[in-house]
């Protein structure tokens, strides 16, 4: 799985990137931000929800670091690979994808208490 999109897969979602276009804000750009916090979204919640046992703010800690922990090794892994490019920014936009999974994970499971 990649990533980057391909032109073709760029051009398919050209609807949606073309009112950040219009403010400036290359559509390559908004699909790696919104694909980098995306992907990492459900493993946040279900981290969170898996550590239901825990306080609410250990709960989103420990979500948050295991998710932030994957997405660096999975940059060191792709430094192996040639055809592969490891990046800060994706490290961090994992983390803040999992960072919002586990906000999410964390509010359903007070959802599931009431």
């Amino acid at each position: 799985m990649t990533l980057r999109p391909n032109p073709t897969v760029a051009a398919d979602l050209a609807p949606l990137t073309a009112p950040a276009a219009v403010r400036g804000i290359p559509p390559h750009v908004l699909i790696s931000l919104a694909g980098n916090v995306v992907v990492f979204v459900p493993l946040g919640a279900a981290l969170a929800l898996a550590l239901g046992d825990k306080s609410a703010g250990r709960r989103l800690l420990l979500a948050t670091l295991t998710g932030a922990g994957l997405s660096l090794a999975i940059e060191l892994v792709q430094t192996t690979i040639p055809s592969r490019v490891s990046a800060l920014d994706d490290w961090l936009l994992n983390s803040v994808g999992t960072a919002v999974g586990a906000l999410l994970g964390d509010w359903l499971q007070k959802q599931h208490e009431i």
